[in-house]
């Protein structure tokens, strides 16, 4: 009996996510407080896919029998997503030329959107019982995630625009075209990311994430199609991943930096 792909690509992400959080200690070490913020979310958003991966695995090996996993493994699905977004709008936000005042709004507004993504997606996750003899929970459960995606997908949307008026004072922001380029790659992989979700959730399964083996129904995340999580979830998010832990070494990092920032509205010159 060969080996079950996805306790191979669980068990990868999980040792890929550990080390990165690992190096994010050192990262963290050279910043302040408001300037590690970004990095510090990060390292919850990677503690949330090790938890969900190590689950995955054991879930998968055949070593929770009754299912108890799955409850958690589906939260911490949906609920990591969050933070991902997040860190992305952070990264965005600090790099804009214009005083960060001018945005206070729009920041209210990004976080509050995700936060009740994460509720809505979360309760949804939780009602979702494909086992239930009644659907009317399965349904809303659907519903509620599929409105989680909807506040995703705008705080996404959110993002790109404010990442377009960054592209614009690109002279003023005072980062490299490198950098830029990083932000924007995060961005376009992050849509492949968040589509996937969307497929994920509305594709026409009766069983959706219950895929059969041999005899048994078999719960995933992934659902059947381990290879498509594969090319659009986790490579997409490994990327990403790698992508802002370089930013974390070249981004300003001293308090002196965000003084001058204070004092001057711009960052000092930061090279990729």
């Amino acid at each position: 009996m060969g080996v079950n792909p996805l306790v191979e690509i669980y068990s990868c992400e999980a040792g890929y996510y550990a080390l990165v959080c690992c190096i994010l200690v050192h990262v963290l070490r050279r910043r302040c407080l408001k300037q590690g913020l970004p990095w510090a979310i990060l390292a919850l958003f990677l503690t949330m896919r090790i938890s969900r991966d190590v689950l995955e695995v054991l879930l998968q090996t055949g070593f929770n029998q009754d299912g108890t996993f799955i409850e958690a493994i589906k939260l911490l699905d949906i609920l990591a997503f969050g933070p991902l977004l997040l860190v992305t709008y952070m990264l965005v936000i600090f790099s804009i030329p214009t005083p960060i005042n001018l945005f206070k709004g729009v920041s209210l507004v990004t976080v509050i959107g995700l936060a009740i993504a994460m509720i809505l997606g979360g309760i949804g996750q939780s009602r979702i019982d494909p086992w239930s003899e009644t659907m009317l929970l399965t349904d809303l459960g659907h519903k509620l995630t599929r409105a989680g995606l909807v506040f995703f997908t705008d705080s996404y949307i959110v993002t790109v625009v404010l990442h377009m008026f960054m592209l614009k004072g690109r002279p003023r922001a005072q980062i490299s075209y490198k950098t830029y380029f990083a932000l924007s790659t995060a961005l376009l992989l992050l849509a492949v990311r968040l589509a996937y979700q969307w497929l994920n959730e509305v594709r026409p399964q009766i069983f959706q994430g219950w895929p059969m083996t041999g005899d048994n129904w078999q719960w995933s995340a992934t659902s059947t199609d381990w290879w498509l999580y594969l090319v659009m979830g986790g490579i997409v998010e490994w990327i990403v991943v790698f992508i802002y832990l370089i930013l974390g070494y070249v981004t300003p990092s001293s308090k002196s930096d965000v003084e001058e920032f204070e004092e001057t509205g711009k960052w000092r010159l930061v090279e990729l």
